[in-house]
């Protein structure tokens, strides 16, 4: 178990070695650093997992070394490893080296490569210390570097503005949900002294933690630096802004990195959340609003990837909904499952926009595109019906399912209709961009190309990943959180029926309305008692607006108050007053200075006398 630090060590070397010599590597060479360190990464992986099976362990934690020791507050570099851990890690690792290999074919002839694949290693790198900490403060040094990482490297291609404002826009929505995190953390220790993950809980079984209007305050702050990571509304508009990056890193962002960070945290610290129920009844409610939303701007929106962008919104906000009524392990098998089918329709997109002269609006992406990429077509089925829960052959299908039957064990009706009605959009929506991208006829021209295996490897992993075989491979963590008591009978088996009714019925409302009869869609929107409420979604239902008028406006306004006259020479008057007080500290400094050269010198001269004298 020694070992485990080799799983940060291998692509934080990676990044430093990138990082310092890209200017003379070769692009063979860069490939052979940046791929093999999350290979070696994921080995360590698997092997640490095999270990920890063999000695039916159930936590370990290994102290590296002692990082902070300030007075009583003591913090050191210590990893943690149980079935949670192991889960994330194996997610991490993979996605991450699938994603790797894929990026060799993407990057190839690509601008500053070396720094692409540097920065990725120091993305995987944050991301596996923030999952392996085992406390709130390394785990928040993780947390700030997959921000950092997240926008440089949706910032790649920086010398288009377009990109950098988007960029920005993605690490200053992150930011505001940090600075939540930061104050919850600073609460959490200054009211209990402690944050290690397991002393908490134990904290909580001996009852010194326990529910009081503090810890809710402390929950709302943690909750709120969640949303952020994890793009829940309010502030959710980054995630469809990052998609300015290159395909590999929306795949990483969506699949292993930034929005599963959120769910983690609050995963890691269940205990804390369940001794509030009105915090976690507001992640159901703020999953719930999440997911309605992003599912109707998903079906309103003709940019690919920005489609599978607010379709992750709104799967994490169905993950939210599990985790308010107490379905952990439902939460968490289908965050994973997740990861396998986002991942797949993000890099099949990535192939697609390539092939299609970079074009990224579903309706100009080319003609007929299934006979020309059979492969292509097949992973984007694989994916779509995963996340649409295709019955009984995708792994989506059990993952939804069991938590939609939770939701209806914990009798929450408002909870229930939102999860039915969303399993009919996101079938709308993703097969919506299915018909239309593989099926429509359109006059443009597409840059044809064979795939290779760089291609193949990753996509073909990925659909087997997403079929049903995707769900038994994943570990069991039912040790880790409480069980849920439950009346099996045949509610489940209804429960499968109707949500498989739900998909069909999806898949021919799209087909009909996008294939069949394309000129019905048409009429409708020309209708005036629909054109309102499709305003409203293409507006992104105000919040854009509302950002403006609150925060952008109200900024303007106050730049144009401070640069009124007065104000003017008020800070002029201001410049003039610190400069004087410079330049008198500086003098002052300089007499001190020669004043103490002079006692030096004197007291030097005096002692020589005296040795002299005696």
């Amino acid at each position: 178990m020694n070992m485990i630090y080799l799983i940060v060590l291998f692509p934080i070397i990676s990044f430093i070695f990138l990082f310092f010599f890209k200017n003379i590597l070769s692009y063979k060479l860069t490939i052979l650093f940046g791929i093999s360190s999350i290979f070696l990464s994921t080995i360590v992986v698997i092997l640490l997992r095999i270990l920890f099976l063999y000695h039916h362990n159930d936590i370990i934690e290994i102290i590296l070394w002692n990082w902070w020791n300030f007075q009583d507050f003591n913090i050191n570099i210590c990893f943690l490893l149980d079935n949670l851990t192991f889960l994330f890690l194996n997610m991490i690792t993979i996605i991450s080296c699938l994603v790797c290999l894929f990026s060799i074919w993407y990057m190839k002839n690509k601008f500053d490569n070396a720094s692409f694949f540097a920065l990725i290693n120091l993305f995987v790198g944050s991301m596996i210390i923030l999952v392996l900490s085992n406390n709130f403060v390394l785990m928040y040094l993780g947390w700030e570097g997959i921000s950092i990482c997240s926008y440089l490297l949706i910032n790649f291609y920086f010398s288009k503005s377009d990109v950098n404002i988007s960029a920005f826009k993605a690490f200053i929505f992150t930011k505001i949900g940090d600075l939540f995190l930061i104050a919850g953390i600073i609460l959490l220790y200054i009211h209990y002294h402690t944050l290690n993950f397991y002393d908490i809980q134990f904290l909580i079984k001996i009852h010194i933690i326990k529910y009081t209007f503090l810890l809710n305050i402390i929950n709302i702050l943690l909750l709120f630096g969640v949303i952020g990571k994890s793009a829940q509304i309010p502030l959710h508009i980054w995630l469809p802004e990052a998609m300015v990056g290159p395909t590999p890193v929306s795949a990483l962002i969506h699949a292993a990195t930034m929005v599963t960070a959120g769910v983690y945290l609050i995963t890691r610290n269940y205990n804390l959340f369940t001794l509030t129920p009105n915090i976690l009844y507001m992640i159901g409610i703020i999953g719930s609003i999440t997911l309605i939303l992003s599912s109707f701007l998903a079906l309103i929106k003709t940019d690919i990837k920005q489609i599978l962008a607010y379709s992750t919104i709104g799967q994490i906000g169905y993950i939210f909904i599990a985790l308010s009524i107490g379905a952990w392990n439902s939460a968490i098998i289908h965050l994973t499952i997740h990861a396998f089918f986002k991942a797949l329709l993000f890099l099949s997109a990535g192939i697609l926009i390539v092939n299609c002269n970079n074009e990224k609006n579903i309706f100009y992406m080319g003609n007929q595109l299934y006979k020309k990429f059979p492969f292509l077509y097949f992973c984007f089925l694989i994916g779509g019906f995963s996340l649409s829960g295709f019955p009984i052959l995708t792994a989506g299908f059990y993952s939804k399912d069991s938590i939609l039957f939770y939701i209806y064990q914990s009798h929450n009706i408002l909870f229930f209709m939102i999860a039915i009605l969303s399993i009919l959009l996101t079938t709308l929506y993703i097969f919506r961009l299915i018909f239309i991208v593989f099926h429509s006829k359109s006059n443009k021209n597409i840059l044809y190309s064979s795939l290779n295996f760089l291609q193949y490897i990753p996509l073909s992993i990925l659909s087997l990943l997403s079929t049903i075989i995707g769900i038994y491979i994943i570990p069991d963590i039912s040790n880790i959180f409480p069980k849920i008591i439950i009346n099996q009978n045949y509610i489940k088996l209804y429960l499968e029926i109707i949500s498989s009714i739900l998909v069909f019925l999806g898949i021919f409302i799209s087909y009909y309305l996008n294939i069949l009869n394309t000129d019905l869609l048409s009429k409708i929107n020309l209708l005036k008692i629909v054109y309102f409420p499709i305003k409203i979604v293409n507006d992104g239902f105000g919040f854009f607006y509302f950002y403006n008028l609150i925060f952008i406006n109200l900024y303007l306004k106050i730049a144009d108050f401070l640069s009124l006259k007065l104000f003017k020479k008020i800070n002029i008057f201001l410049l003039f007053l610190i400069k004087k007080i410079n330049l008198f500290f500086l003098y002052t400094e300089n007499s001190l200075i020669n004043l103490q050269i002079f006692i030096i010198i004197f007291s030097v001269f005096i002692l020589i006398m005296m040795i002299n004298f005696y």
